[in-house]
């Protein structure tokens, strides 16, 4: 009798995870770099993507990845940041570098 209960319930839950069974990947338009680069850390927020690299300095999309533009104003060391990590507090991102702690209240447009 116990293992008629557990089937219907067994088969919503399947039904309620069958999006994750068939997403997929979709490629962004960039950022990109002469050289490449290696994403270390990213945010989100709506339409906001900001990515922190590997050496490269920050990335941020307004279009869900379909342009991006350099988002390091005011950090040290700018296009050659090395970005630990990201953490997004409402509309304060805060970023972990090799120079220390950074925020920005304008979505990585200045950092201070």
């Amino acid at each position: 009798m116990a293992n008629a209960m557990y089937k219907p319930v067994l088969f919503l839950l399947a039904l309620l995870f069958m999006n994750f069974l068939f997403a997929q990947w979709q490629p962004t338009s960039g950022p990109q770099t002469p050289r490449g680069l290696m994403i270390r850390t990213a945010v989100l927020k709506g339409d906001t993507i900001i990515v922190g690299t590997h050496g490269k300095g920050m990335y941020r999309s307004g279009d869900n990845g379909a342009n991006w533009e350099a988002a390091h104003s005011g950090l040290p060391g700018g296009s050659g940041s090395y970005i630990y990590s990201l953490a997004l507090f409402g509309d304060t991102v805060l970023t972990g570098t090799h120079k220390g702690v950074f925020l920005s209240t304008s979505y990585g447009t200045n950092w201070a």
